[in-house]
């Protein structure tokens, strides 16, 4: 067994040979059939000789280096048997070249063209066991990666994300991609060195021949870190080749491991700090800060004549940036007090209608249920007016909602208590209102993340 292993590793320096002589053989004798390149036609039957011999060779050793652990079956069962039909057919070629029987002239380069490609073929698939899937076209360009390339081998080092943080995994969207693409050459399904496959989350569990490759919550307990950020040059030092893992990427790695290495953990569940959110953004460009509804879905362009509807109701619209079709709503200022009927004009732009200013604009209680129909609200100015405690359950629609501002009303912490459902509010700004500390305390443990301000005496 240790003999033929030997032996079979001398197959990447053999191989070589017959692929080149096979197919410059077969370029020598295309050229020949030109009057310029004639002289060439001597030398053919020479070329495709040693080809033979050392394609037979090759497959040999190939054979015996097949009996290490580590290659995808698949494929290598037709590189096995491709390498041998290479050999059979090079062979083939020498016999009719040599003229030992007599066949039609066509069908030497019929033949010598079938095994010319079938000598490609069974190289690409040479390179898959060696270097792992989609080697050859893993900086192509992206036309050539649509037509070759899976869909599992195009996937990008971090898929796009423009949603909450809730719907990022860490280890499918942040830690895999990773292992993919730094470790996934030479551990992965096709080919398992060290009896390791690191790009499936069982893998990783399994560990390979020296054991687990990780310690949750030990990161440098852990052989994932420690062989990733020993010295370049040192005999462990992983991956052997190509580009070394970056600062931000083991970062990111001991975090996750130091986090207890969940598999199914989301980004928002797991402690992080400003350092991984700067490096995510940084050289990953994934931002994980919470967005507002305005960032994340598109909307449609309200019309010229609704925002002049708007206008004529006492109600200035405009986008909130050039590209951007939410609008920000205030009133006019020669509308001194909205009626219910100028309010209710707002559900002609229900869907765009982000940031809505109606300070001191006679809004009362009776407004309030128009104003919880504008589910896209996100900033919310209420003060200066006559509304209550009776009002604001009526908001509680609102779940993109992050500010309101409640200053000079009447609002007391029985209504504050109407807030509570609003998960994703960042500020209320409650001066001169009714609400006491007790109220504002009772909010806070509802929603500890809300910053309330309530001014220096209430």
């Amino acid at each position: 067994m240790d003999t033929t292993l030997f032996l079979g590793r001398f197959h990447p320096l053999v191989v070589h040979l017959p692929i080149t002589l096979i197919l410059l053989g077969g370029f020598m004798h295309f050229l020949s059939t030109k009057g310029k390149y004639k002289y060439l036609d001597s030398a053919v039957s020479f070329v495709l000789l040693l080809g033979a011999v050392f394609a037979i060779v090759a497959a040999i050793l190939g054979w015996f280096v097949a009996e290490d652990r580590g290659y995808d079956p698949d494929t290598l069962f037709f590189h096995r048997w491709l390498g041998i039909a290479v050999s059979i057919g090079s062979i083939i070629l020498c016999v009719i070249r040599f003229q030992l029987f007599q066949v039609s002239e066509r069908l030497f380069p019929i033949l010598m063209i079938i095994i010319m490609c079938m000598v490609g073929f069974t190289g690409h698939l040479g390179g898959n066991l060696t270097h792992g899937e989609g080697y050859l076209t893993e900086y192509a360009p992206d036309f050539v990666k649509d037509i070759f390339q899976s869909d599992s081998n195009a996937k990008m080092l971090f898929a796009e994300m423009t949603a909450q943080p809730d719907s990022i995994i860490v280890f499918d969207d942040i830690i895999l991609p990773i292992i993919e693409a730094k470790c996934g050459n030479c551990h992965n399904d096709s080919q398992k060195k060290g009896g390791l496959n690191l790009i499936t989350a069982n893998g990783l569990e399994e560990g390979g021949d020296n054991g687990e490759v990780f310690v949750a919550t030990k990161p440098f307990e852990s052989e994932l870190i420690l062989r990733t950020t020993l010295p370049p040059g040192h005999t462990k030092f992983m991956p052997p080749k190509g580009t070394p893992l970056s600062f931000s990427e083991i970062e990111l790695l001991k975090w996750w491991i130091n986090s207890g290495a969940s598999f199914e953990q989301r980004f928002s569940t797991l402690e992080s700090n400003s350092t991984l959110a700067t490096l995510l953004k940084r050289d990953f460009g994934l931002d994980t800060r919470v967005k507002p509804i305005y960032e994340m879905i598109a909307v449609e362009p309200v019309s010229n004549e609704v925002m002049e509807q708007l206008q004529e109701n006492g109600l200035i619209a405009q986008q909130i940036s050039q590209n951007n079709n939410y609008l920000d709503v205030s009133v006019s200022p020669d509308f001194k007090e909205l009626s219910a009927e100028n309010l209710e004009t707002l559900l002609l732009v229900s869907d765009q209608v982000t940031w809505l200013d109606l300070s001191d604009a006679g809004i009362t209680d009776a407004h309030m249920e128009t104003i919880g129909q504008l589910t896209k609200l996100t900033r919310l100015r209420l003060n200066s007016n006559e509304i209550s405690d009776e009002g604001l359950p009526l908001l509680n629609k609102l779940k993109y909602l992050e500010s309101i501002n409640l200053y000079d009303t009447k609002v007391s912490d029985k209504g504050l208590a109407a807030l509570e459902s609003i998960n994703s509010l960042k500020r209320a700004y409650l001066w001169q209102t009714l609400v006491t500390t007790d109220g504002v305390s009772v909010l806070k443990e509802k929603l500890p993340n809300l910053a309330i301000d309530i001014g220096a005496v209430n």
